[in-house]
């Protein structure tokens, strides 16, 4: 199992020994890798964080159950305040697509969805990754955003592309396009384990 790791709000810098430091008012918080119990948790964040789309509770449990080596929530006092869902596809082993992030409003412009992804992408089972794929709609600049820091940090290019028509997506839905960041260096190393 990946241990638990601490961040502090400040930074992007990992500690499995030592508690980080609190800057500021931000509290710690706590990344790990998900349980099949998270799921109703994190089907109410969802339901707290409009406009992301709503899947079933037990799509969560699934993803905690059965993907947890590529997914992550983060703790603020017990209470799981954000999530990535991602996967790694089978044909495409140097990718890494996020399905879905959410974090509660509370906790939004400390970095957690960035933590996250991190954090994802440090573990063994993300060693061969080096394009991180999800899409967005065109007016979702909140995603826009954080795949643009991510790419910059990463000094990985971004690409947005034709994905998913309004037609493909039964009408009524916004059409999204396709992220891809990367080529970048694996954030894996053994160091991490």
């Amino acid at each position: 199992m990946h241990p638990t790791c601490l961040y502090s709000a400040a930074g992007l810098s990992r500690t499995r020994t030592v508690k980080p430091e609190i800057t500021g008012e931000e509290p710690n918080i706590l990344i790990r890798e998900p349980v099949l119990k998270d799921g109703l948790s994190v089907h109410h964040l969802v339901e707290r964080c409009p406009p992301l789309d709503l899947n079933s509770q037990y799509a969560y449990n699934l993803m905690g159950g059965y993907f947890a080596k590529t997914c992550a929530v983060a703790e603020v006092d017990g209470k799981i305040v954000g999530f990535l869902l991602g996967f790694i596809p089978p044909d495409k082993q140097d990718r890494f697509f996020v399905w879905q992030v959410a974090v509660d409003k509370e906790h939004r412009r400390g970095g957690t969805a960035q933590k996250l992804l991190y954090d994802i992408l440090s573990r063994p089972a993300c060693a061969q990754v080096r394009f991180v794929e999800a899409t967005a709609t065109p007016s979702n600049e909140a995603s826009k955003k954080f795949f643009s820091n991510f790419a910059t940090r990463t000094q990985g290019r971004i690409e947005f592309s034709p994905f998913l028509s309004r037609e493909d997506l039964g009408g009524e839905h916004e059409e999204e396009l396709l992220i891809t960041i990367g080529p970048f260096t694996p954030l894996h190393t053994t160091k991490n384990e």
